[in-house]
């Protein structure tokens, strides 16, 4: 069944994700740390259905004005968060 329905997000319990996306953005806003103008990244897997929290993220912010950059995690990256670190 989990090969099956897997990608249907068969197996998960847990929170909404969108929901969850949505409630980080408006709290971050509702603090007073980001406003309408102000520029913002998000960083994350756009391209996945089964990981929405990301776009619920940046649908809140970009409907509370804000400028949002949406940022896809390359597949390395996603597998190996490590890899995704700033070597600077």
């Amino acid at each position: 069944m989990q090969k099956q329905f897997g990608t249907a997000g068969f197996g998960y319990a847990g929170v909404d994700l969108y929901a969850g996306g949505t409630l980080t953005a408006q709290n971050i806003i509702a603090v007073g740390k980001l406003k309408a103008g102000d520029e913002a990244m998000v960083y994350g897997v756009f391209s996945q259905r089964a990981r929405p929290i990301e776009k619920g993220l940046a649908d809140t912010l970009e409907k509370a004005g804000l400028k949002v950059d949406r940022l896809e995690i390359t597949q390395e990256s996603n597998s190996d968060v490590s890899s995704a670190a700033c070597r600077c």
